[in-house]
Order: C-alpha cells, then sequence, then structure tokens
C-alpha cells in the first residue's frame, strides 16, 4: 500500500474517531479546541521533522501553506471560542447567538440556534477536514489548498465586517486581521502570479468557500430554529461540502512519477511558427525552471509547478520539453533528472 492511501485511511481514522468517539461526544464538544491547540505543535513538529524538501519561498511551497492555513486557524479557533482578546471564555457562543436572534427579531426567545455541537462539527469538517484534505492532496493537486485559502479569506472579511458593523471586537477579530487576511491574499497573489490559468480556480476556491458559509448558516437555521430538517442532517451537509474540493480541477497539478516512459505522446509545434503568446510561454516556463534550479535541485513541489504551465493548455508541445531540457542542461550539465510529462 502506497504513501497515499495509507495517508487518506489515517484521515479516515481520525475523523471517524472525532465524529463517531464511542460515549465521548460531550468532551469532545466542550473541548475540541484545546485539542486542536495542544496537537498543533505536535503536527508542526511531525510535518517539519519528516521534511526533506528545501524552500525557497514559503508561499510557493503548496503543502507549507496548506499546513500553515491550518495551524493559523488553530490559533483563530483558540481566540474564537476559547479565550478571547477579553480574556473571555467560551465568548462565541453567546455572541453568535444574540446575533442571529437580533436579526430574527427574537432576542426573547431562550432558543440558541447555534449549538455547542454545530460549532464542534462546522469547524472539525469544514476547518480541520478541508485543511488536512489539503495537505494529504498537496503539491500535486493545488485545487484544495485554494479553498483552505478561501475559507479562510472570507471568514476572515466576515470577522471585519462584522466588527466594521457592531463598531466593537468580535470573538476571532484579532487573528482574522493579523493572521487570516495577509496570509490569505498573499497566498492568492502568490498563486495568480506564478501558476498560469490559475484564476478559474482562485475564483471557484472563493465562490465555494462563500457558499461554505451560506450553507453553515442556513443550514444552522434550517435545522436548529425553523427545525425543516434534523441536525444529523445537517452536519452530514456540511462534511459533504467539505469534500468537494477534492473532486474539482482534480487534473490541473500532476503527480511526479519517477521514470520516463517511450510510449508518452507529445505533439511537436516546430512545423509553424510561434505566435507572441507562445514565445511568451517559453519564456516564463524558462524563467521557473531556472528559479527552481536555483538551489540546484527540483523538488516535488517545484515539478508540480513546471508541469502546470506545461499542461495549462492540455497538451505538452516539443518546444515545451525543449526549453525545460535545454535550461537544465544549462545550468546543471549532462546530468539531466529522467522527468515524467504525462499527466495520470
Amino acid at each position: 500500500m502506497d504513501n497515499s492511501k495509507l495517508a487518506f485511511a489515517a484521515i479516515l481514522l481520525l475523523f471517524l474517531m472525532l465524529w463517531a468517539p464511542l460515549g465521548q461526544s460531550e468532551f469532545l464538544v466542550e473541548n475540541w479546541m484545546k485539542l486542536g491547540t495542544y496537537a498543533a505543535p505536535l503536527v508542526l513538529f511531525v510535518f517539519f521533522s519528516t521534511r526533506t524538501e528545501k524552500t525557497k519561498s514559503v508561499l510557493i511551497d503548496i503543502k507549507l501553506m496548506s499546513m500553515l492555513f491550518l495551524v493559523a486557524y488553530v490559533i483563530h479557533q483558540f481566540e474564537e471560542h476559547w479565550v478571547d482578546l477579553l480574556g473571555e471564555q467560551y465568548a462565541f457562543y453567546s455572541d453568535v447567538n444574540q446575533l442571529i436572534l437580533r436579526a430574527l427579531n427574537a432576542q426573547a426567545s431562550t432558543i440558541m440556534p447555534l449549538s455547542p455541537a454545530a460549532i464542534y462539527v462546522i469547524n472539525t469538517s469544514l476547518v480541520w477536514l478541508v485543511g488536512i484534505l489539503a495537505i494529504w492532496r498537496s503539491p500535486k493537486h493545488l485545487f484544495p489548498s485554494l479553498a483552505m485559502a478561501g475559507i479562510t479569506l472570507v471568514n476572515g472579511m466576515s470577522h471585519v465586517g462584522l466588527g466594521i458593523a457592531k463598531q466593537s471586537y468580535n470573538p476571532g477579530f484579532l487573528t482574522a486581521v493579523v493572521i487570516f487576511l495577509p496570509l490569505a491574499i498573499a497566498f492568492y497573489r502568490t498563486v495568480l502570479t506564478t501558476f498560469l490559468e490559475a484564476e478559474k480556480q482562485v475564483i471557484t476556491s472563493i465562490i465555494w468557500s462563500v457558499l461554505a458559509h451560506v450553507i453553515m448558516v442556513a443550514g444552522l437555521l434550517a435545522a436548529n430554529w425553523f427545525n425543516l430538517i434534523p441536525e444529523v442532517a445537517y452536519f452530514a451537509l456540511l462534511i459533504v461540502w467539505s469534500v468537494i474540493p477534492v473532486f474539482l480541477f482534480n487534473a490541473s497539478i500532476f503527480s511526479v512519477p519517477q521514470v520516463w516512459e517511450s510510449t508518452m505522446e507529445i505533439e511537436r509545434s516546430g512545423a509553424k511558427a510561434l505566435t507572441s503568446e507562445e514565445i511568451q510561454h517559453l519564456e516564463t516556463l524558462k524563467t521557473v525552471v531556472e528559479t527552481a534550479l536555483a538551489d540546484g535541485v527540483i523538488n516535488d513541489g517545484e515539478l508540480a509547478h513546471i508541469k502546470s504551465i506545461i499542461w495549462a493548455d492540455g497538451k505538452v508541445t516539443y518546444e515545451e520539453l525543449r526549453t525545460v531540457h535545454e535550461t537544465i542542461h544549462s545550468l546543471m550539465g549532462d546530468e539531466l533528472p529522467a522527468i515524467e510529462w504525462r499527466r495520470d
């Protein structure tokens, strides 16, 4: 069994333990944010102690950024759901329920639409599950990481919008402004300027994230205020929505096999003159390869980036392969690495 399948099995086991806790549901619902806080340093230790790749730029390292988004969110959850900037504990629960009841003109109601169980599932699905899937799929698959960036960006903007509307602090506001918005914007900007044809994925990830928040609020009201659906159906919808990024743009960044296969079909376009757009494309490709080889090694993330550029139009051309190999040869001499350019 390969490492990817073992990682998937570990993910499945983790969330079965979280959502089918064998009598520990009350403990998890009350303490999930504490478990996340204490687990974050251990996760970082395991990640960096087993990591062999060298990173020239953090923002272009998709797997590292996926990890940082998840850790950033755990820090945010500490402020939002455990102890906020004012020293209040579990303030988010009461603040948001008061906000919902005011919006429904039902301030006198004793019903709290946002239940502790809903808070637990929202955060373990739309945050933890999305973040862990992004780490698992990166760097071969970009979109899950963009989805994690999107959920971070949209949530950060919601905190800022609420703060402006209320003219006051809300739990999670500090980390939203200091961590969420700068991190998400910087990542999106890097992706847009580095990966060709990334605009559609970025836009889709933001739309997915906005809809995630719509589902989060509308589903909550449908389940716990209007009683249109059972709360467990709402939870299932959150989980399904959290998994969707894994299935979107699944062929946009490809795996990195270790050997060349001669059966690969390559379109040779040298019979006709190159257009100005094709020339610019080859110049961009050359620059990316030169940047990747600045440390003398092409790691998995860098190779995935190069392949995403080559396959942006759905094919590999002779000129693209020649550009890559000539650039590598000019920097490394005759010791060219064996690389498979075919999509899975």
